[in-house]
């Protein structure tokens, strides 16, 4: 089992496998020239921003929940409760 420190040690290319093996998928958002997906992976959060033709550019890994806020600002609740009875 790795943690976030170990995976970023390891190369581009095995933690790419070890993402599209192991990694959940959680959701995507643009930014201005990039798409950013995010999944979770042995209990820490990998970013994995890509080109628009999809192809990976580079690789965030993180653990702090901090980093989750651009993805947060996405999530709409608004009608959440509205049918709970």
């Amino acid at each position: 089992m790795f943690n976030c420190e170990r995976y970023k040690l390891l190369d581009e290319n095995l933690q790419t496998q070890l993402l599209w093996f192991d990694g959940v998928f959680l959701m995507a958002r643009k930014t201005k020239k990039l798409k950013a997906e995010l999944y979770c992976i042995y209990g820490f959060y990998v970013e994995v921003f890509l080109d628009e033709e999809n192809e990976p550019l580079f690789i965030n890994a993180f653990e702090d929940v901090k980093g989750l806020k651009p993805y947060l600002k996405m999530i709409k609740i608004d009608g959440l409760f509205e049918n709970m009875k």
